[in-house]
């Protein structure tokens, strides 16, 4: 159960990153105007999504049983992969 809350944990302050490193994209991208403007409320979309999509599965995680962790687990690390390569993204065009 330790692993288990552990993993939970990690997880979580890897969403909590996420979400400053969205609030600096975020400052930068205020300070853009015209086209730029437009690339960064379409990246904020798809970053907003794909930060959900990882809540939901921390929320999957801690309410799953013993025997159903390990498989959401590997849905949540898909979820992490896709919000951090969009965090990427979006850091490389800001």
């Amino acid at each position: 159960m330790a692993k288990r809350d552990e993993w939970i944990e990690k997880f979580k302050n890897k969403i909590d990153e996420v979400n400053e490193e969205i609030d600096r994209l975020k400052s930068k991208a205020q300070e853009s105007s015209g086209d730029a403007q437009k690339q960064y409320e379409d990246q904020m979309v798809r970053l907003r999504d794909r930060r959900e999509q990882a809540r939901d599965k921390l929320d999957e995680l801690r309410d799953a049983s013993e025997a159903a962790f390990e498989d959401i687990k590997v849905g949540a690390e898909n979820a992490w992969n896709s919000l951090r390569n969009a965090v990427s993204n979006a850091r490389d065009k800001f």
